[in-house]
């Protein structure tokens, strides 16, 4: 079970496509904090959870202080210790120095760091608020990050529905070797009024596919999310963690905003009708267990007999992002406005892209006996040699 704290809606850059928009900053209160980790363990015995995972979130997180942090996830452990509990991070990545990666590596943070790809395409995006661009700082505490062991790896965020420069960034993800997880832009905050999404999410599409297809014509393939989950669920039916694939929206996850509310996603936050309710009048169980909870878990049981039952892609999508279906359409009861694109995506991975998959096998069980075929040469010369 995990909880999402967005412990501020402060943040340090202006990122032209922030799901936060432009909200006035606000932090969360630490009583509430100590008071949502007193009520995890009622939570943990309801779901049947041994597993306890607290994501910090934001706006930027670190903002909030090394202090801050140190007090409450102390307190976690603590309070905790009958859990296997795990601390997560998001991060924009600017403010990392030596002390911040003291701190991951004392409570065994695993931090991801939002970065879109190569330079010139995450700097149109990703700027401070006096505009400065943010690459070069944000690859370079990456890099101090990923010596340490505390990178969980990076977040793309796919802005445009213009072609990108595909050798560039392949060739960036090649060179940089950690894990990357893309996404296309989600039409809210400050990306609010955009109106060329469907554009956006086909040009994520042809970029996944094109992506795909260069991995798996390398020997060591990068990795690539969700393009790996996917894989990994076609074949070994391994179920997809990624929260809009997964079906369990409301079910595994809860997040709890700046102002001491709860809801089901992080960018419900303005959303009234889909409010757990406030964790100053409320427990957190007693959130989870709200009639506005209920009705996010139902939405899968509707959706498999209205929407999507039929669908051969269901066990993997699950009627997509109930956010997206929620900003798009007004309502859960409906399967996410990218249906078409994602079911292109499945598609693909399903033929072309398992074709490819096993072609990558038999050049790896080639290159296997060759290897062998070496090794027992030079074994019989040195015996030969020998006598």
């Amino acid at each position: 079970m995990q909880i999402i704290v967005k412990l501020t809606t402060a943040c340090n850059l202006a990122c032209s496509y922030c799901s936060e928009g432009d909200k006035a900053p606000e932090q969360l209160p630490k009583e509430l904090l100590y008071k949502m980790i007193d009520e995890y363990p009622a939570l943990l015995a309801h779901t049947g959870d041994r597993y306890a995972s607290i994501l910090w979130h934001g706006g930027e997180p670190l903002l909030v202080g090394q202090d801050y942090l140190r007090d409450v996830m102390t307190y976690a452990r603590e309070r905790l210790r009958d859990y296997d509990v795990k601390f997560l991070m998001q991060t924009n990545g600017t403010l990392v120095d030596e002390a911040w990666i003291a701190l991951f590596q004392e409570f065994s943070i695993s931090a991801g760091v939002s970065l879109d790809g190569y330079r010139a395409l995450h700097d149109k995006n990703r700027r401070t608020r006096d505009h400065r661009p943010t690459f070069d700082t944000i690859r370079a505490n990456i890099e101090r990050m990923r010596e340490a062991g505390v990178l969980g790896g990076s977040l793309m965020v796919l802005n445009t529905a213009h072609p990108v420069d595909v050798d560039e960034l392949f060739a960036f993800l090649q060179e940089s070797g950690i894990s990357c997880k893309i996404h296309p832009v989600i039409p809210c905050g400050r990306a609010e009024r955009r109106v060329d999404s469907d554009a956006v999410y086909q040009n994520y599409v042809t970029l996944m596919k094109e992506l795909y297809r260069r991995s798996l014509a390398l020997d060591h393939p990068a990795d690539i999310s969700p393009l790996s989950d996917i894989l990994r669920a076609l074949i070994a039916g391994e179920p997809l963690s990624e929260c809009s694939y997964s079906g369990h929206c409301g079910d595994s996850f809860l997040c709890l905003y700046a102002n001491g509310r709860m809801g089901f996603c992080g960018r419900t936050s303005d959303m009234e009708e889909y409010a757990y309710g406030d964790l100053r009048e409320v427990s957190l169980l007693d959130a989870y267990l709200s009639v506005s909870a209920a009705r996010v878990r139902q939405r899968q049981s509707y959706l498999k007999v209205h929407e999507c039952g039929t669908c051969e892609d269901w066990q993997l999508c699950h009627g997509g992002c109930s956010f997206e279906a929620v900003h798009a359409y007004g309502t859960l009861e409906h399967r996410y406005p990218s249906c078409a694109q994602r079911h292109e995506l499945l598609a693909f991975l399903r033929t072309e892209g398992m074709d490819l998959f096993k072609e990558h096998l038999l050049r790896q069980k080639r290159r296997q006996r060759t290897l062998l075929r070496e090794k027992r040469r030079l074994l019989g010369e040195l015996k030969h040699a020998r006598k």
